[in-house]
């Protein structure tokens, strides 16, 4: 007797024909998982550099409202309420970040640190880095994946997405990056099975619990399939059936996105607008009409694609990743256009993955398509590449100011915050924005009085005193103030006697320390003791406009809780030179006599000065700059600053630091 015939299945591929090619292997598994392994380290240690030395420890706007009291102190009391992980933060929801935050706060010992979350967040660039690298290698020839896994580090490495990078909430663009690749490889290259159809719905569901963009990678995810059809490459009910989940999520989601009247002025008013700023974003890295060059060479292949009905499945993964990208380019000119001139460093970790299709496209351009010659098609194929690699280290050229200034507000920030919680009422009101961690002083003050949020500080803004026996932590590291444990210490379990001197400190806080220690490089001129001071001379002109953005609080007195990080905006220069020097000398003088310098390259026009004092020598004498006065102790300190090596002029103002600094508050 012969067996029937099998039944007719939705999810058997239709027979490979002669218009569908292949996707070869070019890479042995061996050297591909090495190329991965290597661009995922340069990427880690890249951003881990980047971490220690312009981070900081202490939380920042969101966090204070939607970590420490809605998830960590609920969490200590015993009443978090799981179902707040689906709940939306803004237009997101973003139940990953949160259980990644509450997974690092209970590994680091119930304690907040900003940086151990940032660290964590590199791994995640850093696997995503690593599994883009390993497709590379193994789908295309040799250097062509060598010049896209060369983007591909640069992408990673740089810093023009810092804010991401530094800030340990902003997590959500990192894991839409990673499911993004995740489901635009399934698509292009996974059977047509049940296993595929399951691994889709898991996908798609974790994809929209990231930020709300991720419906746009369901999106493309479905034109990925579609074209596989419309190629013959797989049945249209098959690709139909594997559409299913991508679609019934996306509606889903798209129908519960909130609509925030708050973020209604942050929109593109208009249809002008928003193409204006969608020109802007699609353009990135560069400006308009940079997006047509990187647009021409992903139109001759989606025609090929429907003119020929012929498809290659790393070309579906690649048009899968230039639509995802022009589409999350476009929905950050809708939601972000209103007055939009350069891309808020927040969304390039996104457009950065689209810059990597743009130089697919164009190193697959061939020679005669599209009208172009042999020659315009190579350059076209060289030029394309160059300009995104330029790109990216321009763009990171570009916002080494803003990182620099984020860097020295953080320490500000910290010193604010610590100043509070050791007993100054006032140390967070009428502060400049940014001078405090949180848009609202009332706001912060509320959440740091709090008993149970206090507990899990970080170490940079703990306060000895209020570090008396905690019954809610089982295990503490205990250690004196103003120090971090070994990394070899052993923590005392179960010991509630924690006297009000020791400060507990979470294991990965005290690995993080300890790395911040060894790798983090200065970036403030430091005061540092000098001998001898030079001369206070006649013909020096000087003057102090404010001192951490704040006017003295009496009479010719500044006044600060720690010295760890002062800003310093003023002038000073000498009458009848023809320009000061360059070098800016930093001067205080204790009461003792005690000289602490330190010399910055700061300078900046003062035409108000200049027209003052009738000096056109006067005209480059201006400065606003961030000294580490970490190593001038607590006393009384007069102002002076002048040319370097040449001489000083007293400003007349007095400097009352009222504690020692520590070293804590610099982490």
């Amino acid at each position: 007797m012969t067996s029937p015939p099998p039944a007719a299945s939705i999810f058997v591929p239709v027979a490979r024909t002669a218009n569908v090619p292949a996707s070869p292997f070019y890479a042995s598994r061996a050297r591909a998982l090495g190329v991965a392994l290597l661009c995922a380290l340069a990427v880690l240690v890249a951003r881990t550099l980047l971490i220690l030395t312009f981070g900081s420890s202490l939380p920042f706007w969101d966090q204070w409202g939607a970590e420490g009291t809605a998830i960590y102190k609920a969490l200590i009391e015993g009443n978090y309420a799981w179902s707040h992980l689906w709940t939306a933060h803004n237009e997101h929801r973003i139940a990953l970040t949160r259980l990644s935050a509450i997974a690092l706060f209970e590994l680091n010992q119930q304690q907040w640190d900003v940086r151990v979350q940032c660290l964590a967040n590199s791994l995640i660039v850093a696997v995503s880095t690593g599994l883009f690298a390993w497709y590379l290698q193994r789908r295309m020839p040799t250097l062509r994946a060598a010049v896209l896994c060369l983007l591909l580090v640069l992408a990673g490495a740089l810093p023009f997405s810092w804010e991401n990078t530094i800030a340990g909430f902003q997590n959500a663009f990192f894991f839409l990056v990673l499911l993004n690749l995740l489901v635009l490889w399934t698509t292009a290259h996974r059977p047509a099975t049940p296993t595929t159809f399951v691994v889709l719905c898991l996908l798609a569901v974790l994809t929209v619990f990231t930020l709300a963009t991720g419906i746009l990678t369901l999106l493309a995810g479905v034109v990925v399939l579609a074209l596989r059809a419309f190629s013959r490459r797989n049945s249209w009910p098959a690709m139909a059936v594997l559409m299913l989940p991508l679609l019934g999520v996306l509606i889903i989601a798209a129908l519960h996105i909130p609509q925030l009247d708050y973020h209604a002025p942050l929109k593109a008013q208009g249809l002008l607008e928003l193409a204006h700023a969608f020109a802007i974003t699609a353009s990135w890295p560069f400006l308009p009409p940079a997006a047509l060059l990187f647009a021409l060479p992903f139109v001759f292949f989606l025609w090929r694609v429907l003119q020929r009905c012929e498809s290659d499945p790393v070309d579906l993964f690649f048009i899968g990743l230039f639509v995802w990208s022009a589409l999350t380019a476009l929905a950050t000119a809708y939601s972000r256009g209103h007055g939009l001139q350069i891309v808020p460093s927040r969304y390039t970790d996104l457009l950065a993955l689209g810059s990597i299709a743009y130089a697919y496209f164009a190193l697959r351009f061939p020679d005669g398509g599209m009208f172009l010659g042999r020659w315009p098609a190579r350059l076209l194929r060289a030029a394309v590449p160059t300009l995104i690699a330029a790109g990216f280290v321009l763009q990171s050229v570009l916002y080494v100011p803003f990182l620099l200034d984020r860097h020295f507000l953080t320490r500000i920030e910290t010193i604010n915050v610590r100043a509070f919680v050791e007993g100054d009422a006032l140390a967070l009101t009428d502060k400049p924005p940014f001078y405090i961690p949180f848009p609202e002083a009332a706001g912060l003050a509320s959440a740091l009085s709090d008993t149970t949020v206090r507990r899990v500080l970080p170490v940079s803004v703990r306060a000895p005193a209020s570090q008396a026996a905690d019954p809610a932590r089982s295990c503490a590291l205990q250690v004196l103030p103003g120090t971090i444990p070994p990394l070899d210490y052993t923590p005392r379990c179960g010991d509630r006697a924690v006297q009000a001197s020791e400060i507990p400190v979470g294991r990965l806080s005290a690995l993080t320390y300890r790395l911040w220690q060894a790798l983090a490089a200065p970036l403030l001129p430091r005061l540092v003791p000098s001998s001898p001071m030079p001369p206070l001379q006649a013909d020096m002109r000087c003057a102090i406009d404010a001192l951490n953005a704040a006017k003295p609080t009496s009479g010719n007195v500044f006044s600060v809780p720690y010295a760890a990080t002062l800003r310093m905006a003023g002038w000073a220069g000498g009458l009848g030179r023809t320009a000061p020097p360059r070098k800016l000398e930093i001067g205080l003088v204790s009461e003792t006599g005690i000289y602490y310098r330190a010399e910055a390259s700061a300078r900046l026009p003062r035409p108000d000065v200049q027209a003052a004092l009738a000096d056109s020598g006067m005209k480059w004498a201006g400065f606003d700059l961030g000294v580490d006065a970490s190593a001038v102790p607590h006393g009384r300190y007069r102002i002076v600053f002048g040319d370097a090596g040449l001489a000083l002029c007293d400003t007349a103002h007095l400097l009352d630091i009222r504690s020692d600094s520590d070293e804590r508050l610099n982490y």
